[in-house]
């Protein structure tokens, strides 16, 4: 439910979330190791968008 508020939606919108990004996934969300992995991947995925906005988004030759 503290999800829920800070995103600023119902709490039934995050448990639907979370399952349907363990489907397309694979994850099993419900066990901390799962969503440690998820938020880790997401870390992953903002850094390196963060270094392509840095170089200009140049693509390799």
């Amino acid at each position: 439910q503290r999800t829920a508020r800070i995103l600023h939606v119902h709490p039934n919108t995050v448990d639907y979330r979370l399952r349907r990004i363990g489907r397309l996934t694979g994850l099993d969300l419900s066990p901390t190791e799962g969503l440690w992995y998820l938020r880790s991947a997401l870390v992953a995925r903002v850094s390196g968008d963060r270094q392509n906005t840095a170089l200009g988004d140049r693509q390799p030759a």
